[in-house]
């Protein structure tokens, strides 16, 4: 569980990267499909951002702020979900480390020998 303010950068980050990889021309290529908009691939963070940008319904900025706090809202809902899933004695709150090795691999095994079938 890493705090919010390096997880929410991270995300800015990503995005940020994701933009410069090549989301745009993606985006482009998904909308020249003409696949419907309630297709999963069209519902993914960032594509109707960028298909907002791409129609010249917003500028680069505002697509690219809007997905990034669209990325960050997922990732709250990430955190929710791994809260309520996890007890606090599986939940680790630094980023890893060597230091954890041990502690992550007797996690892992515990979680294989006990988890459903």
């Amino acid at each position: 569980m890493p705090p919010r303010d390096i997880l929410y950068d991270r995300c800015n980050k990503r995005f940020d990267l994701m933009i410069k990889q090549g989301a745009i021309d993606e985006v482009k290529f998904l909308l020249s499909q003409t696949l419907p908009p309630e297709s999963p691939v069209m519902k993914a963070v960032g594509v109707r951002e960028l298909a907002s940008y791409l129609a010249g319904e917003l500028s680069l900025a505002e697509a690219k702020a809007l997905a990034q706090r669209e990325t960050r809202r997922y990732a709250k809902r990430q955190l929710t979900w791994f809260r309520h899933q996890m007890t606090d004695r599986e939940t680790i709150d630094t980023q890893y480390s060597e230091s954890l090795e041990g502690k992550l691999r007797n996690l892992v095994h515990q979680f294989l020998l006990t988890a459903p079938k």
